[in-house]
């Protein structure tokens, strides 16, 4: 992302949010690290179990498949139920670095701002830091339940539709916009998959994609 004077600052924000997370991170990975079951977990967990066991990999109780073909390559890769919450606690990281980002995106949508820019930084910080310290979010982390990488998909489809706005309406880059845009929706779609309930994010991404093609 380019900055309000027009030059580049490759990995400022991330570092800046790395020195961060470090700080806040063991209280995510304090053990036990055992994912927490509850009368949903077999919907999820069951297809992924099959699978490991050579069955044919099938939906039960109606469940979307995209979560538990996570649960399946987590399984497989790593053949330890606790991984299950460790990958859970490292996408929830990796999200409240998205989150941090709008705080420094946003001076691209008011270039002469008389707000300090050290400010909007600030802004990042504290909404990553809500994030990552919320009790309920941590705890939702640990449970096998699609819930468990909702806020990373969402994360991750908030920061580049941002994007994608920026690049596309205010600073006219289209090969960043097309990128962001296809992002965007396609995380759009990963994250109705998950939740059924977020198709009309679905819906509300594709109007400023649509009128960027269409114009």
């Amino acid at each position: 992302m380019r900055s309000s004077q027009g030059g580049s600052r490759p990995g400022r924000e991330q570092i800046r949010f790395g020195g961060f997370a470090i700080g806040l991170q063991s209280q995510r990975f304090k053990p036990p690290l055992t994912p927490i079951a509850d009368p949903d977990t077999w919907g999820y967990l069951s297809p992924a179990l099959r699978k490991l066991t050579c069955a044919d990999f099938g939906h039960t109780q109606g469940r979307n498949f995209l979560y538990p073909g996570f649960l399946y390559l987590v399984l497989r890769s790593f053949g330890d139920f606790r991984a299950i919450a460790i990958v859970q606690h490292l996408l929830g990281v990796a999200a409240g670095g998205f989150y941090c980002s709008p705080g420094d995106v946003s001076r691209a949508f008011v270039p002469d701002s008389l707000v300090n820019p050290s400010l909007h930084d600030a802004l990042g910080l504290a909404g990553a830091a809500i994030y990552l310290l919320a009790s309920d979010t941590i705890q939702t982390e640990t449970q096998v339940r699609r819930e468990g990488v909702c806020a990373f998909l969402i994360s991750i489809n908030l920061y580049f539709t941002i994007q994608f706005v920026c690049c596309g309406f205010v600073e006219h880059r289209r090969t960043a916009a097309v990128v962001s845009g296809i992002v965007s929706v396609f995380s759009s779609i990963l994250l109705a998959s998950a939740r059924p309930n977020f198709w009309f994010v679905v819906i509300v991404v594709m109007v400023p994609v649509a009128v960027f093609f269409v114009r």
